[in-house]
């Protein structure tokens, strides 16, 4: 499985287990993790959904493309709340608010 070039940056940090198989006529269903690379990100913001990701699998069969949804709360990371400088927040926000 290859996740194109997106947004975000997000790629498969585990390939597909090579013994995983489904039967035809069968469902499987599998978990696969990803992980965040800046040298995958695609600055240009897609046509459409932003939070849309495409993704290609490829089988004996062909080769198949779909996308998938990206969930905003799956973009947060934690951070010591000591570590986080609310005046930097702050300005940051303002920012927002000035520049639509």
């Amino acid at each position: 499985m290859k996740i194109n070039n997106n947004l975000f940056g997000i790629i498969n940090a585990d390939p597909i287990p090579q013994n995983f198989t489904v039967s035809q006529g069968s469902v499987a269903k599998i978990s696969i993790k990803c992980k965040i690379s800046p040298q995958s990100s695609n600055p240009t913001p897609p046509q459409g959904s932003v939070i849309i990701v495409q993704a290609g699998l490829k089988c004996s069969m062909d080769l198949f493309y779909f996308n998938f949804p990206v969930l905003l709360h799956t973009m947060f990371e934690e951070q010591d709340p000591e570590s986080l400088n609310k005046h930097k927040i702050q300005s940051d926000w303002n920012r927002i608010e000035l520049n639509p």
